[in-house]
């Protein structure tokens, strides 16, 4: 087997959460407190897919829906298209921008991320460029192999959750959010054991305001104290707490849920970390 080969192989296993199975562990929520409120052009976030993250760099600023490329440590796989960056980081000091997966991503969903850190405005400009059809420094291209083709696919499928999320967020008011698939699945593993009484009761009155579940959806309505300011929304699960919100802290709806995430929301944790 070549070494291409089983680099690819190898990453489908962990996207796919075999290699996790395979040493017995998990991949945790995403609990840490490294995160942005106002992602800027060059952040690097890692999204939450309950097995490998999904890399994503900032490429354009919007208060609601920023514009994010794809990228990755396995900078190997690039493309001809695609821009090879340098970026100081334990997974590698090489990244690269997959020109093809470029798409609009709701903002809280990068804000409750994971922050990595950014590249220089050197870097961040050569990827910029790059992304553009202009010309950046040589060596900073792939070669498109079968393999680079592979990862690309592999990716864009990854995209998707968060893609179709972002949508249906943007077809609802702004005040409603419909979760990506893996937060979903996540919260649902937790809604398998036994609940607090209240998960029951269809108005929860918790520290922070109330939770509210009708139909398929569940709203957030804060108390006077905190509404307004900046917050994290968590939702307790058997990875750790995983973060689905972070912004001002206004009514919000999450839609769309099944009915033992809309279980496992009735025990919320909301963190207040200031003013907007």
């Amino acid at each position: 087997m070549g070494l291409m080969k089983y680099l690819i192989d190898d990453y489908r296993r962990w996207v796919s959460g075999e290699a996790y199975r395979e040493l017995g562990v998990r991949e945790g929520a995403p609990g840490g407190k490294v995160r942005k409120l106002r992602p800027e052009v060059g952040d690097i976030f890692a999204l939450y897919t309950g097995t490998l993250p999904l890399y994503v760099m900032v490429v354009e600023e919007d208060e609601e829906f920023p514009t994010a490329v794809v990228v990755t440590p396995q900078y190997e796989f690039a493309g001809k298209e695609d821009v090879i960056f340098k970026f100081d980081n334990p997974e590698s000091s090489r990244w690269a921008a997959v020109k093809s997966l470029v798409f609009s991503i709701y903002r809280p969903f990068i804000s409750a991320s994971f922050y990595l850190g950014r590249p220089s405005e050197e870097e961040v400009g050569i990827v910029l460029k790059g992304l553009k059809g202009e010309e950046v420094p040589a060596g900073r291209t792939g070669i498109d192999t079968e393999y680079a083709r592979e990862f690309r696919e592999i990716e864009k499928e990854r995209v998707k959750p968060f893609l179709l999320a972002t949508v249906s967020t943007f077809t609802e008011e702004v005040s409603s959010i419909a979760l990506p698939e893996p937060f979903l699945l996540t919260i649902e593993e937790a809604g398998k054991v036994p609940m607090a009484a209240a998960a029951k009761e269809r108005v929860v009155d918790t520290p922070f305001g109330y939770v509210v579940e009708e139909g398929n959806n569940v709203t957030l309505v804060f108390k006077e104290e905190i509404a307004g300011k900046v917050g994290v929304i968590k939702v307790p699960t058997d990875r750790g707490d995983l973060p689905i919100y972070y912004g001002e802290l206004r009514p919000i709806e999450f839609v769309n849920l099944p009915e033992r995430v809309r279980k496992a929301m009735k025990n919320l944790k909301v963190e207040v970390e200031g003013e907007v």
